[in-house]
This record gives structure tokens, C-alpha cells and sequence, in this order.
């Protein structure tokens, strides 16, 4: 596997400070995993909701509301 700066390094566009992500809510899902000896038998897990990319503990902090015609 090539590093992170490797890769980094190969693409300008979305490397160093000029490219952000802003911090979002992971949706909630269903996820498959393969369990037990051997890993031979599929079980199912649900992945709570998650915030990604956020340097707070505090959700408010993290959300963005914005108003909607007509609802």
C-alpha cells in the first residue's frame, strides 16, 4: 500500500490547505461482517449515526440549519 503522503504528493488537487471537507453526519446503515472461526458465518451490525471530521464533542456545533421554502 502506497502512504498517505505518497499518494498526497501524486495529487495537487486535493492536497494541502486549499482543499477541505466540512464535517458531516455519517447515516446510519445496516453493515455485513464476516464472524467467528475462520470468519465463515455473516453477521449483520447496525452502525449508529456518526460525526466525521468534527473537532467538537458538541453536536450544535457541528449542524447547519438552513431554512426551506415551503415547508
Amino acid at each position: 500500500m502506497r502512504s498517505a503522503n505518497a499518494t498526497c504528493a501524486e495529487s495537487f488537487s486535493h492536497c494541502g490547505s486549499s482543499h477541505s471537507v466540512r464535517p458531516y453526519v455519517r447515516r446510519a446503515h445496516w453493515h455485513h461482517y464476516w464472524v467467528g472461526e475462520g470468519r465463515t458465518r455473516l453477521g449483520v451490525r447496525w452502525i449508529e449515526p456518526a460525526l466525521v471530521l468534527t473537532n467538537s464533542k458538541n453536536e450544535a456545533d457541528a449542524a447547519i440549519v438552513r431554512n426551506v421554502k415551503g415547508a
